[in-house]
């Protein structure tokens, strides 16, 4: 198919693409500002150092401590450490499960800090939640690997006025935007496909192969109406008469 159709069929569809475009904005705007609950996340910094007793940098103890953050990262998001958070903050009534899957535990590559993240609907809650976490790992890795390593950096500060992280209002229209686009010229394109009527001289010469000499223009109903008033009123304005015999 030639451009010059693929700009006819979006130029003849252009206000039913625009106004579906509208539609799928204006709607996810809707729900996304009203129905979906804001997600806010706090976050706390763990040291993982060494336990030398002297001032000196000992290489072999950091190589080991960066070693053992995986290690870590796997226990603190064990049963036997959110369980006692559970227990710690029972008035949260927040569970292991539920704690498990709001928590996330990172670290970078070569680096002996790690950082404990947690998401939910309330900031004061997560920030509570998170400091929970980071005291209660700090307490029992002691406990379970008999090591004293742990540090905590920074505690989130409940009192803290915290934006959302989640939902992410812009990002949701502008993907409903562009997906209400393609979808729209979609259909308009598949429409054109299966719609074999013959509506403009354009069709005439792309479906018949022949040269358009003259078009007549389609005569609007109004128009006719007005055409028939004329006519009326001529008639009426005409002067009777009668024809004599000679």
């Amino acid at each position: 198919m030639e451009v010059k159709y693929y700009i006819r069929t979006l130029r003849k569809y252009i206000g039913w693409i625009l106004l579906f475009m509208i539609a799928a904005g204006g709607g996810t705007a809707i729900v996304s500002y009203n129905f979906i609950p804001p997600t806010y996340e706090a976050s706390v910094k763990l040291l993982i150092h060494s336990t030398n007793a002297s001032n000196m940098v000992d290489l072999t103890s950091i190589n080991a401590n960066m070693k053992l953050m995986d290690t870590y990262q796997e226990v603190i998001q064990t049963s036997a450490i959110l369980t006692k958070v559970s227990e710690r903050i029972s008035g949260l009534q927040a569970d292991p499960e539920m704690l498990s899957k709001a928590l996330k535990v990172r670290h970078s590559a070569g680096s002996q800090i790690m950082t404990l993240t947690i998401r939910g609907n309330d900031y004061r809650e997560a920030a509570e939640l998170a400091n929970a976490i980071a005291e209660v790992f700090q307490s029992e890795v002691t406990k379970l690997l008999k090591v004293n390593n742990v540090t905590i950096l920074g505690k989130a500060d409940p009192r803290q006025i915290s934006t959302p992280v989640l939902p992410n209002h812009q990002l949701y229209i502008l993907v409903s935007v562009l997906v209400a686009a393609l979808l729209s010229i979609g259909f308009a394109f598949l429409h054109s496909v299966f719609d074999d009527t013959i509506k403009t001289a354009e069709d005439v010469d792309e479906v018949i192969g022949l040269v358009v000499l003259a078009v007549l223009p389609e005569i609007e109903k109004k128009d006719r109406l007005l055409k028939n008033k004329s006519a009326a009123d001529r008639k009426v304005g005409e002067i009777p008469y009668a024809t004599t015999k000679q």
